[in-house]
């Protein structure tokens, strides 16, 4: 593997996990900020607003899926295409060393070795393309109708407030909830 292909796959891993992660944690505070102001709005009896807080969190939670699962996608390219570097330079040793057996006149089946190895990663780069579309293709289902509209029924979201109201609440302050 090229020292430049390295080091820009390490720097790009990097940048990667460092933007996943300072986006998560900006993600998972305004949920945790939105529960709150849920729960506050539903003790002074603001139904209304608490459930689009909930609405609101529950778009955030889906956008925090997906930033997981594209992530996820990212990280399998990079690794297919250190991959891909790693398989080009193993041909490439196997190629100068079958050219070295026939330079000394060892007649061996280096060049059938070689043929069966590229079909093996033609097939492994296969598997690893399938593998991709079935992680692309993954949606989160049941959110969001085909119109582009939220499909959160008020029952659900009434039974989320009564669940999130059962547990222990009684340090929620709506001062900085921006009730």
């Amino acid at each position: 593997m090229s020292a430049s292909f390295h080091a820009s796959s390490t720097l790009t891993e990097t940048l990667v996990v460092v933007l996943r992660q300072r986006r998560e944690r900006q993600l998972s505070k305004r949920i945790e900020v939105l529960t709150k102001e849920a729960v506050a709005r539903k003790k002074v009896g603001d139904i209304v607003g608490a459930k689009k807080r909930l609405v609101d969190r529950k778009r955030l939670s889906v956008q925090l899926e997906r930033l997981i699962s594209s992530i996820s996608i990212i990280d399998m390219h990079i690794n297919t295409i250190e991959g891909t570097e790693l398989n080009k330079s193993i041909l490439q040793t196997l190629k100068a060393s079958a050219d070295a057996m026939k330079k000394m006149g060892i007649n061996s089946s280096g060049v059938e070795g070689v043929e069966n190895i590229v079909q093996e990663v033609e097939t492994q780069m296969e598997y690893a393309s399938e593998i991709t579309k079935i992680i692309s293709a993954a949606n989160v289902t049941g959110t969001i109708n085909t119109m582009g509209h939220d499909v959160f029924t008020d029952e659900e979201l009434e039974k989320e407030l009564e669940e999130l109201l059962g547990g222990d609440d009684d340090d929620i302050e709506i001062g900085r909830a921006h009730v």
